[in-house]
């Protein structure tokens, strides 16, 4: 069993190392392009809630106690819009959710790696001598740092979509559905006041 055991770690050591960095590589390009996809979907959103107009941009920031009235209420919100768009976000947010999942799995690989190494260096024939405890011990190190240096880059980007878009437009959701109730609030009112 040992031998077996032996063997699948040095497959390991030849394996491991190129699959975490081309995976790092694979799984940075596709959460990069579905952010892009996502910021469109910002895009989209600010422009339902400033009811097809471009967001004007301040330089400025309010005072402290001063009172921003830069959001104002758009008479034309159509729900329909609305259920569009958010069925269009659900479809872009599912793979970014996916490959947020996976950004665990290469930490788990460089750990992998590390006892895989260790594994080798301690069971090598003692004939090789010092040569291969350096090798194991320099896969174990080796297949732990791209592990962890795909798992910080990965988690970073993660970090950014959400904090930038993800948590911007389900904000903005709410936010629509608030003035699309106070739209219809009005517009029951003024309906009411003209039957009486």
């Amino acid at each position: 069993m040992p031998i077996i055991l032996l063997w699948i770690c040095k497959a390991l050591d030849m394996v491991l190392n190129p699959v975490i960095i081309l995976g790092f590589l694979y799984f940075l390009l596709r959460m990069i392009g579905v952010g892009v996809k996502l910021a469109a979907s910002k895009r989209r959103i600010d422009s339902l809630l400033n009811g097809g107009k471009k967001a004007s941009r301040k330089f400025w920031k309010p005072r402290k106690g001063e009172v921003s009235s830069e959001f104002s209420l758009c008479e034309n919100l159509s729900m329909e819009e609305l259920d569009a768009f958010r069925s269009n976000y659900q479809n872009d947010k599912v793979p970014f959710d996916t490959y947020s999942l996976f950004i665990q799995v290469f930490p788990l690989l460089g750990i992998l790696g590390t006892v895989a190494g260790l594994y080798i260096a301690m069971n090598e024939n003692t004939n090789t001598g010092m040569a291969a405890l350096y090798d194991g011990v320099g896969f174990a190190l080796t297949s732990t740092v791209w592990g962890i240096i795909a798992a910080v880059v990965l988690k970073s980007v993660e970090i950014i979509i959400t904090a930038r878009c993800t948590n911007y437009i389900d904000e903005s959701i709410d936010r629509y559905m608030e003035k699309y109730r106070a739209n219809n609030e009005k517009a029951q009112e003024g309906n009411q006041s003209n039957e009486t």
